[in-house]
């Protein structure tokens, strides 16, 4: 009997050797298994079954959404700026930057006046010298 423990012991060394080469050690701790190229999840229930959970996905809308916002957000600081700072100002500090660092003229390319700025500063100047 003592053999067979003995032998059973070195199977489960093994078999923890090999998971550790391949890193999947922790990832099975916490239940989840590689299969079809996706990461599963598993949970026991309380009948001690062990089911399949859904695979949680970061849906393409929500990184959308945070980069249409962070756009949007950008622009209208562009707006603002033009209209707190008037149109020869705005163009002398973008020529400031486009004589940077590549960063500082990439920045100075997206800064550069168009039509639809130069609309909703006007827009927005009336209510910011108003205060």
């Amino acid at each position: 009997m003592t053999q067979s423990m003995n032998d059973f012991d070195d199977r489960l060394r093994r078999i923890d050797s090999q998971r550790r080469r391949a890193g999947q050690t922790r990832a099975l701790s916490r239940g989840l298994s590689q299969g079809q190229g996706r990461t599963m999840r598993f949970e026991v229930d309380d009948y001690g079954n062990v089911r399949r959970l859904k695979t949680r996905r970061l849906p393409l809308w929500r990184l959308l959404r945070l980069l249409s916002f962070l756009v949007l957000g950008l622009y209208l600081f562009k707006v603002a700026a033009f209209a707190t700072l008037g149109e020869s100002r705005f163009l002398l500090r973008s020529a400031e930057l486009a004589e940077g660092s590549a960063w500082k003229r990439g920045i100075a390319s997206l800064m550069q006046p168009d039509p639809l700025t130069e609309s909703l500063a006007a827009q927005l100047r009336p209510l910011l010298k108003s205060r």
